[in-house]
């Protein structure tokens, strides 16, 4: 199962943008950031990659899940001692990373900015 597009939810979704929170296909991602120099430093995420991402919490186990709100990638036992155990992580938004998976490093702007 893909991930949608937050902004026009037609297309599958290529990068998440940390800044926006925000799940954004090719085309919507470069509008949204090739023109603005302000979003053009916003940190992005390729949503497929050929290496399985650890879990950022315990760096042991492999990420089954993406926290919007505190942008990592977390294992399953993580995810439950962060959001299930604490009642200000309950409300976190939380992806599934099925055959979807979060790249570790930021996603590199195709546009040079402008001066």
């Amino acid at each position: 199962m893909k991930i949608q597009c937050d902004a026009c939810e037609a297309a599958a979704a290529e990068v998440v943008c940390c800044t926006e929170e925000a799940a954004l296909c090719g085309g919507c991602d470069l509008r949204n950031h090739a023109g603005n120099t302000m979003a053009t430093n916003h940190q992005r995420l390729p949503l497929s990659t050929a290496l399985r991402p650890r879990c950022d919490t315990c760096q042991e186990t492999l990420g089954w899940f993406f926290c919007l709100e505190d942008r990592v990638v977390l294992c399953r036992q993580c995810d439950i001692s962060t959001h299930k155990s604490r009642p200000f992580g309950s409300g976190h938004h939380r992806l599934l990373l099925t055959n979807v998976k979060v790249g570790l490093h930021p996603k590199q702007s195709t546009t040079t900015p402008s001066n």
